[in-house]
């Protein structure tokens, strides 16, 4: 499957169905690339591509449907540090355009990054919800596993 039938993957099999041109696929596809911020071959096969910009393309298809919640579970475990400071890029746009993320990841430092609020689950029951501003890494640390954890160097 191409990069461009993937992205508008939903027309062609979603709950109405109908027949798009490959004109069609390459224009919508193209439009959601460049809000991203991206540029892919979108006749390039999608088994091709590095896991980073499979993500991407991820993203694209859900946004091309419109969606205004996103979620990303563990997105940056097998990208390199620039895959995913290129990522955390785009989740940011997406934010700033009012698109939520539900951004699920040990990397905690990644989390503080970017999100605005953190909810630490513990043993499948909800600890709590708190804001990211003024949140260290030991405090979450802390939160999600229920003791003191030290760290050094």
């Amino acid at each position: 499957m191409s990069v461009a039938e993937n992205i508008c993957f939903d027309d062609m099999v979603g709950p109405k169905p109908r027949f798009v041109t490959t004109h069609t696929m390459n224009n919508r596809a193209a439009v959601i690339l460049d809000r991203l911020g991206v540029s892919l071959d979108l006749d390039a096969r999608l088994n091709t591509l590095p896991i980073a910009q499979r993500q991407i393309v991820a993203i694209a298809r859900a946004l091309i449907g419109n969606a205004r919640l996103i979620f990303m579970d563990e997105p940056t475990a097998s990208l390199t540090q620039n895959e995913t400071d290129y990522l955390l890029e785009i989740v940011r746009t997406l934010s700033a355009e009012g698109v939520s993320i539900v951004f699920v990841s040990h990397r905690l430092a990644e989390v503080l990054d970017i999100a605005s609020r953190v909810t630490v689950i513990r043993d499948g029951k909800l600890v709590g919800v708190y804001p990211t501003e003024g949140m260290t890494q030991a405090k979450l640390g802390e939160l999600m596993t229920g003791t003191t954890l030290e760290y050094s160097v």
